[in-house]
């Protein structure tokens, strides 16, 4: 429906106003924020997945832990064959890749 047929028989929509302008506390570029890490004093753990996400696991766990995550790659193969993979799977355009990952805390020796 358009907005003035919406808000028609209405009563608290009646009144016009202006558009309420935010006014930002803080601003950053992503670079700053991931580069130095000022964020963190900032926003929980989980705010900074929903605010900063680029919807990789690897980034995930950098928010998570404060820590540059470094991706080891143990296996990358073509799939050939879609057999037994969900039905969405044929959407996507070729190729199909699969990939084995060890992600690590870098100057660390264990894997997350």
């Amino acid at each position: 429906l358009p907005l003035k047929d919406s808000l028609e028989g209405d009563a608290d929509c009646q009144s016009e106003r202006s558009w309420h302008r935010l006014m930002p506390v803080w601003e950053a570029t992503e670079e700053i924020v991931m580069e130095n890490g000022i964020v963190n004093a900032l926003l929980t753990p989980p705010w900074r997945i929903l605010m900063l996400s680029d919807g990789s696991v690897t980034r995930h766990l950098q928010l998570l832990t404060d820590c540059t995550v470094k991706v080891n790659c143990l296996e990358q193969v073509r799939v050939s064959s879609l057999t037994g993979l969900p039905q969405a799977v044929s959407l996507i355009p070729e190729a199909h890749i699969q990939r084995q990952v060890y992600l690590e805390v870098e100057g660390d020796d264990d894997h997350l």
